[in-house]
Protein backbone atom coordinates (compact mmCIF):
# COMPACT_ATOMS: atom_id res chain seq x y z
CA UNK A 1 0.00 0.00 0.00
CA UNK A 2 3.08 2.50 0.66
CA UNK A 3 4.08 2.18 -2.74
CA UNK A 4 0.71 2.20 -4.35
CA UNK A 5 0.36 5.48 -2.20
CA UNK A 6 4.09 6.90 -3.83
CA UNK A 7 2.92 6.24 -6.83
CA UNK A 8 -0.65 7.79 -6.24
CA UNK A 9 0.56 11.03 -4.52
CA UNK A 10 4.11 11.62 -6.35
CA UNK A 11 3.55 10.93 -9.71
CA UNK A 12 5.34 13.51 -10.96
CA UNK A 13 8.36 13.39 -8.94
CA UNK A 14 7.97 9.52 -9.76
CA UNK A 15 7.96 10.25 -13.31
CA UNK A 16 10.97 12.91 -13.11
CA UNK A 17 12.53 10.24 -11.54
CA UNK A 18 12.07 7.91 -14.66
CA UNK A 19 13.05 10.53 -16.92
CA UNK A 20 16.34 11.03 -15.42
CA UNK A 21 16.99 7.05 -14.82
CA UNK A 22 16.18 6.89 -18.62
CA UNK A 23 18.68 9.62 -19.38
CA UNK A 24 21.38 8.44 -17.83
CA UNK A 25 20.91 5.12 -19.33
CA UNK A 26 21.01 6.25 -22.67
CA UNK A 27 24.17 8.14 -21.80
CA UNK A 28 26.29 5.38 -20.36
CA UNK A 29 25.47 3.00 -23.28
CA UNK A 30 27.16 6.05 -25.64
CA UNK A 31 30.94 5.90 -25.56
CA UNK A 32 31.70 9.57 -23.83
CA UNK A 33 34.41 9.94 -26.75
CA UNK A 34 33.44 7.78 -29.76
CA UNK A 35 36.74 5.43 -31.48
CA UNK A 36 37.82 6.72 -34.62
CA UNK A 37 36.51 4.65 -37.02
CA UNK A 38 37.98 3.36 -40.18
CA UNK A 39 37.91 4.95 -43.62
CA UNK A 40 34.48 3.61 -45.60
CA UNK A 41 35.18 0.61 -47.69
CA UNK A 42 38.36 -0.91 -46.01
CA UNK A 43 39.39 -3.95 -44.03
CA UNK A 44 42.39 -5.66 -42.70
CA UNK A 45 44.19 -7.97 -44.59
CA UNK A 46 43.52 -11.59 -44.08
CA UNK A 47 47.44 -12.36 -43.86
CA UNK A 48 48.42 -9.61 -41.59
CA UNK A 49 46.24 -8.01 -38.44
CA UNK A 50 46.31 -4.51 -37.19
CA UNK A 51 47.64 -3.92 -33.96
CA UNK A 52 44.90 -3.06 -31.29
CA UNK A 53 43.81 0.93 -30.43
CA UNK A 54 44.56 1.49 -34.79
CA UNK A 55 42.22 2.34 -37.36
CA UNK A 56 42.42 2.66 -40.65
CA UNK A 57 43.35 6.02 -42.51
CA UNK A 58 43.86 5.39 -46.08
CA UNK A 59 43.26 2.11 -47.80
CA UNK A 60 43.86 0.89 -51.59
CA UNK A 61 43.82 -2.39 -53.39
CA UNK A 62 45.67 -2.76 -56.64
CA UNK A 63 44.73 -5.44 -58.99
CA UNK A 64 48.16 -5.31 -60.52
CA UNK A 65 50.72 -2.86 -59.89
CA UNK A 66 54.68 -2.20 -58.80
CA UNK A 67 56.26 -1.17 -55.67
CA UNK A 68 59.74 -0.97 -54.73
CA UNK A 69 60.51 -2.73 -51.04
CA UNK A 70 63.96 -1.48 -49.10
CA UNK A 71 66.53 -4.06 -49.51
CA UNK A 72 69.78 -3.07 -47.77
CA UNK A 73 70.51 0.24 -45.54
CA UNK A 74 70.37 3.42 -47.40
CA UNK A 75 74.09 5.33 -48.44
CA UNK A 76 75.47 8.27 -49.80
CA UNK A 77 76.57 7.46 -52.67
CA UNK A 78 80.27 9.07 -54.42
CA UNK A 79 77.90 11.99 -55.42
CA UNK A 80 76.77 12.70 -51.99
CA UNK A 81 73.18 11.91 -52.49
CA UNK A 82 71.31 9.08 -50.51
CA UNK A 83 71.39 5.69 -52.61
CA UNK A 84 68.40 3.31 -51.63
CA UNK A 85 68.76 -0.10 -52.31
CA UNK A 86 65.03 -1.52 -53.51
CA UNK A 87 63.72 -4.59 -55.22
CA UNK A 88 61.17 -4.13 -57.79
CA UNK A 89 57.43 -6.47 -57.18
CA UNK A 90 54.83 -6.62 -59.37
CA UNK A 91 51.56 -8.15 -58.73
CA UNK A 92 48.51 -7.38 -56.47
CA UNK A 93 49.38 -4.49 -54.52
CA UNK A 94 47.59 -3.76 -50.57
CA UNK A 95 48.10 -0.48 -49.03
CA UNK A 96 46.58 -0.25 -45.56
CA UNK A 97 47.42 2.65 -43.48
CA UNK A 98 46.57 3.06 -39.89
CA UNK A 99 47.09 5.79 -37.39
CA UNK A 100 46.78 4.74 -33.31
CA UNK A 101 43.40 6.29 -31.44
CA UNK A 102 45.60 7.10 -28.49
CA UNK A 103 49.31 7.58 -27.74
CA UNK A 104 51.03 4.24 -28.25
CA UNK A 105 54.39 2.39 -27.39
CA UNK A 106 56.44 3.07 -30.38
CA UNK A 107 59.10 -0.05 -29.96
CA UNK A 108 56.09 -2.63 -28.41
CA UNK A 109 53.91 -1.65 -31.74
CA UNK A 110 57.08 -2.75 -34.36
CA UNK A 111 57.74 -5.32 -31.87
CA UNK A 112 54.50 -6.88 -32.32
CA UNK A 113 54.09 -6.68 -36.32
CA UNK A 114 58.12 -8.01 -36.08
CA UNK A 115 56.98 -11.30 -34.42
CA UNK A 116 54.60 -11.67 -36.23
CA UNK A 117 56.29 -12.21 -39.05
CA UNK A 118 58.80 -14.54 -38.20
CA UNK A 119 55.90 -16.97 -36.20
CA UNK A 120 53.91 -16.84 -39.59
CA UNK A 121 56.82 -18.30 -41.21
CA UNK A 122 57.98 -14.81 -43.55
CA UNK A 123 62.22 -14.97 -44.25
CA UNK A 124 62.86 -11.56 -43.19
CA UNK A 125 64.42 -9.57 -45.69
CA UNK A 126 65.53 -6.12 -44.08
CA UNK A 127 64.82 -4.47 -40.87
CA UNK A 128 66.21 -1.60 -39.19
CA UNK A 129 65.16 0.26 -36.24
CA UNK A 130 66.63 4.06 -36.45
CA UNK A 131 67.99 6.36 -38.77
CA UNK A 132 71.54 4.89 -37.97
CA UNK A 133 70.46 1.44 -38.89
CA UNK A 134 67.83 2.42 -41.76
CA UNK A 135 70.51 5.07 -43.63
CA UNK A 136 70.46 8.35 -44.58
CA UNK A 137 67.08 9.99 -45.92
CA UNK A 138 65.22 6.27 -45.64
CA UNK A 139 61.82 6.90 -44.25
CA UNK A 140 61.35 10.24 -46.48
CA UNK A 141 62.23 8.23 -49.17
CA UNK A 142 60.27 5.50 -48.62
CA UNK A 143 56.90 7.49 -47.75
CA UNK A 144 57.43 9.82 -50.83
CA UNK A 145 58.65 7.67 -53.23
CA UNK A 146 55.59 6.51 -56.32
CA UNK A 147 52.41 7.20 -55.48
CA UNK A 148 51.30 10.40 -53.80
CA UNK A 149 48.27 8.49 -52.27
CA UNK A 150 51.00 7.41 -49.32
CA UNK A 151 51.55 10.87 -47.64
CA UNK A 152 48.03 12.00 -47.76
CA UNK A 153 46.69 11.28 -44.48
CA UNK A 154 50.50 11.21 -42.56
CA UNK A 155 50.46 14.07 -40.23
CA UNK A 156 54.20 13.71 -40.14
CA UNK A 157 57.51 15.84 -41.15
CA UNK A 158 57.52 13.30 -44.47
CA UNK A 159 60.62 14.93 -45.80
CA UNK A 160 63.18 14.82 -42.58
CA UNK A 161 63.97 11.88 -40.77
CA UNK A 162 65.54 13.98 -38.15
CA UNK A 163 61.79 14.84 -37.09
CA UNK A 164 60.64 11.16 -37.43
CA UNK A 165 61.26 8.11 -35.44
CA UNK A 166 60.87 5.09 -37.47
CA UNK A 167 61.45 1.64 -38.31
CA UNK A 168 61.05 -0.84 -40.78
CA UNK A 169 60.88 -4.89 -41.71
CA UNK A 170 60.06 -6.71 -44.89
CA UNK A 171 59.72 -10.58 -45.37
CA UNK A 172 58.44 -12.78 -47.99
CA UNK A 173 56.74 -16.21 -47.77
CA UNK A 174 55.24 -18.57 -50.24
CA UNK A 175 51.04 -19.04 -49.85
CA UNK A 176 48.98 -20.41 -52.70
CA UNK A 177 51.57 -21.13 -55.23
CA UNK A 178 53.04 -17.66 -55.47
CA UNK A 179 55.30 -15.21 -53.54
CA UNK A 180 54.00 -13.00 -51.07
CA UNK A 181 55.82 -9.83 -49.37
CA UNK A 182 54.91 -7.85 -46.35
CA UNK A 183 56.19 -4.64 -45.55
CA UNK A 184 55.63 -2.61 -42.53
CA UNK A 185 56.52 0.93 -41.71
CA UNK A 186 56.41 2.28 -38.03
CA UNK A 187 56.66 6.20 -38.15
CA UNK A 188 55.60 8.77 -35.44
CA UNK A 189 56.94 12.44 -34.87
CA UNK A 190 59.75 12.91 -32.48
CA UNK A 191 58.89 15.94 -30.17
CA UNK A 192 55.36 16.05 -31.18
CA UNK A 193 52.29 14.35 -28.87
CA UNK A 194 50.24 12.90 -31.40
CA UNK A 195 49.49 8.70 -31.78
CA UNK A 196 52.25 6.72 -34.23
CA UNK A 197 51.30 5.42 -37.83
CA UNK A 198 51.46 2.22 -39.53
CA UNK A 199 52.07 2.10 -42.99
CA UNK A 200 51.40 -1.42 -44.40
CA UNK A 201 52.02 -3.30 -47.72
CA UNK A 202 50.75 -6.85 -48.77
CA UNK A 203 52.28 -7.77 -52.49
CA UNK A 204 50.88 -11.10 -53.80
CA UNK A 205 52.81 -11.70 -56.74
CA UNK A 206 50.81 -13.01 -59.72
CA UNK A 207 50.76 -12.69 -63.53
CA UNK A 208 49.07 -9.53 -65.07
CA UNK A 209 45.64 -10.58 -66.67
CA UNK A 210 47.16 -10.39 -69.93
CA UNK A 211 45.82 -11.00 -73.46
CA UNK A 212 43.01 -8.77 -72.60
CA UNK A 213 43.43 -6.21 -75.27
CA UNK A 214 41.70 -7.98 -78.67
CA UNK A 215 43.28 -7.25 -81.93
CA UNK A 216 41.48 -6.96 -85.04
CA UNK A 217 42.82 -6.39 -88.65
CA UNK A 218 43.28 -2.62 -88.25
CA UNK A 219 45.70 -3.56 -85.30
CA UNK A 220 47.75 -6.75 -87.30
CA UNK A 221 48.19 -4.12 -90.69
CA UNK A 222 49.66 -1.74 -88.39
CA UNK A 223 51.88 -3.87 -86.74
CA UNK A 224 52.91 -5.63 -89.34
CA UNK A 225 53.47 -2.75 -91.52
CA UNK A 226 55.50 -1.18 -88.83
CA UNK A 227 57.72 -4.09 -87.75
CA UNK A 228 56.62 -6.89 -90.51
CA UNK A 229 55.41 -8.70 -86.95
CA UNK A 230 52.77 -8.52 -84.85
CA UNK A 231 51.82 -10.59 -81.52
CA UNK A 232 48.33 -12.16 -81.30
CA UNK A 233 47.04 -11.12 -78.47
CA UNK A 234 44.01 -13.32 -77.86
CA UNK A 235 45.40 -16.56 -78.75
CA UNK A 236 44.85 -19.03 -75.45
CA UNK A 237 46.22 -22.34 -74.32
CA UNK A 238 46.45 -24.22 -71.04
CA UNK A 239 49.61 -24.79 -69.65
CA UNK A 240 51.77 -26.82 -71.29
CA UNK A 241 48.95 -27.45 -73.65
CA UNK A 242 48.74 -26.88 -77.15
CA UNK A 243 44.91 -26.91 -77.65
CA UNK A 244 43.63 -23.82 -78.34
CA UNK A 245 40.87 -22.38 -75.94
CA UNK A 246 37.71 -21.65 -76.87
CA UNK A 247 38.42 -17.53 -76.00
CA UNK A 248 40.84 -17.65 -79.28
CA UNK A 249 37.97 -17.33 -81.78
CA UNK A 250 37.73 -13.55 -81.73
CA UNK A 251 41.71 -13.50 -82.10
CA UNK A 252 41.47 -16.05 -85.22
CA UNK A 253 38.73 -14.22 -86.75
CA UNK A 254 40.88 -10.99 -86.88
CA UNK A 255 43.70 -12.96 -88.13
CA UNK A 256 41.18 -14.76 -90.49
CA UNK A 257 40.18 -11.10 -91.56
CA UNK A 258 43.82 -9.44 -91.96
CA UNK A 259 44.54 -12.29 -94.26
CA UNK A 260 41.15 -12.00 -96.53
CA UNK A 261 41.80 -7.89 -96.86
CA UNK A 262 45.50 -8.98 -97.89
CA UNK A 263 45.43 -11.69 -100.30
CA UNK A 264 48.42 -11.46 -101.49
CA UNK A 265 50.27 -12.07 -97.92
CA UNK A 266 51.59 -14.95 -97.04
CA UNK A 267 53.05 -15.53 -93.13
CA UNK A 268 55.00 -17.46 -90.43
CA UNK A 269 53.24 -18.08 -87.76
CA UNK A 270 55.36 -18.19 -84.61
CA UNK A 271 55.46 -19.75 -81.15
CA UNK A 272 56.94 -18.79 -78.06
CA UNK A 273 58.10 -19.44 -74.70
CA UNK A 274 59.14 -18.78 -71.63
CA UNK A 275 62.42 -20.39 -69.87
CA UNK A 276 60.55 -22.80 -67.47
CA UNK A 277 61.16 -26.49 -68.01
CA UNK A 278 63.48 -27.61 -71.43
CA UNK A 279 64.64 -26.11 -74.14
CA UNK A 280 63.52 -29.36 -75.93
CA UNK A 281 60.58 -29.32 -74.47
CA UNK A 282 59.78 -25.27 -74.84
CA UNK A 283 60.64 -25.68 -78.67
CA UNK A 284 58.16 -28.85 -79.24
CA UNK A 285 55.50 -26.73 -77.56
CA UNK A 286 55.82 -23.67 -79.53
CA UNK A 287 55.86 -26.00 -82.44
CA UNK A 288 52.28 -27.57 -81.60
CA UNK A 289 50.79 -24.45 -80.35
CA UNK A 290 51.98 -21.94 -83.99
CA UNK A 291 50.76 -25.38 -85.91
CA UNK A 292 47.39 -25.47 -84.18
CA UNK A 293 46.94 -21.38 -84.91
CA UNK A 294 47.78 -22.50 -88.37
CA UNK A 295 45.18 -25.76 -88.68
CA UNK A 296 42.74 -23.39 -87.06
CA UNK A 297 42.68 -20.77 -89.60
CA UNK A 298 42.76 -23.43 -92.64
CA UNK A 299 39.81 -25.40 -91.15
CA UNK A 300 37.79 -23.08 -89.55
CA UNK A 301 38.62 -19.60 -91.46
CA UNK A 302 39.50 -21.56 -94.82
CA UNK A 303 42.72 -19.90 -95.65
CA UNK A 304 44.63 -21.49 -98.31
CA UNK A 305 47.39 -23.44 -96.12
CA UNK A 306 50.02 -22.44 -98.87
CA UNK A 307 49.73 -18.93 -97.33
CA UNK A 308 50.41 -20.21 -93.98
CA UNK A 309 54.04 -21.57 -92.69
CA UNK A 310 54.09 -22.76 -88.73
CA UNK A 311 57.65 -22.69 -86.40
CA UNK A 312 58.25 -22.49 -82.60
CA UNK A 313 60.96 -21.47 -81.80
CA UNK A 314 60.75 -21.94 -78.01
CA UNK A 315 62.73 -19.22 -75.46
CA UNK A 316 64.93 -18.24 -77.60
CA UNK A 317 63.75 -14.47 -78.71
CA UNK A 318 62.13 -13.37 -75.37
CA UNK A 319 60.12 -9.87 -75.44
CA UNK A 320 61.39 -9.36 -71.50
CA UNK A 321 63.32 -10.78 -69.03
CA UNK A 322 62.32 -14.12 -67.89
CA UNK A 323 63.53 -13.64 -63.87
CA UNK A 324 60.06 -12.23 -63.28
CA UNK A 325 56.42 -14.03 -63.54
CA UNK A 326 55.22 -11.34 -65.64
CA UNK A 327 58.22 -11.24 -68.03
CA UNK A 328 57.75 -14.55 -68.34
CA UNK A 329 54.16 -14.27 -68.93
CA UNK A 330 54.92 -12.03 -71.82
CA UNK A 331 57.13 -14.45 -73.25
CA UNK A 332 54.81 -17.10 -73.99
CA UNK A 333 53.11 -15.83 -77.04
CA UNK A 334 52.28 -16.50 -80.86
CA UNK A 335 53.14 -13.86 -83.49
CA UNK A 336 52.46 -13.44 -87.22
CA UNK A 337 55.45 -12.52 -88.96
CA UNK A 338 55.44 -11.26 -92.85
CA UNK A 339 57.03 -13.57 -94.85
Amino acid sequence: MGALYFAKNHGGTMRAHTLLTTALLICLSVPLFAEPADVTGSKDHQLISRYPGTHIIQYKVSDFDQISLPTAKAYYGADARAVHPKQSIEGKISTIQYQADTRLPFLQVYRNFQSSLVRSGFTILFQCEASSDCGPQFSSDFLTSGDPFRVEKLMLSVYSDESVRHAYINGKTRKDNMDVYVSVMVAEEKNVERPLYVVLDIVEVRPMKDKLVAIDSTFLSQSIDNSGKAVLEGILFDTGNATLKAESNSALRAIAAYLNEHPSASVFIVGHTDTVGSYEHNVNLSNRRAAAVAAALVKDFKINTNRLQSIGIGPIAPMSSNASEAGRAGNRRVEMVLR
